[in-house]
């Protein structure tokens, strides 16, 4: 799979992916696009991810990122 996949893959949500089984799209494909979703990213949680982007990242590599935060209120009493 090619980079400009895998950071689209990374925007997706699990729900998309695991909805793949609805599309037209071939069997193979499917399973390849859920392996690098489920395995390759991270997807588990904020921190799992934000330390894979700026720790497991290689120097080199360019970094697309976008993280969106909702913030209880409470938080901040």
């Amino acid at each position: 799979m090619d980079e400009a996949k895998r950071t689209l893959l990374q925007c997706a949500t699990p729900e998309s992916i695991v909805r793949l089984t609805n599309s037209a799209l071939a069997s193979a494909s499917q399973d390849e696009i859920k392996d690098v979703y489920f395995r390759e990213q991270c997807h588990e949680n904020i921190f799992e991810f934000l330390h894979h982007v700026f720790v497991k990242h290689k120097p080199t590599d360019t970094l697309h990122l976008q993280v969106c935060v909702k913030l209880d209120a409470s938080v901040f009493r």
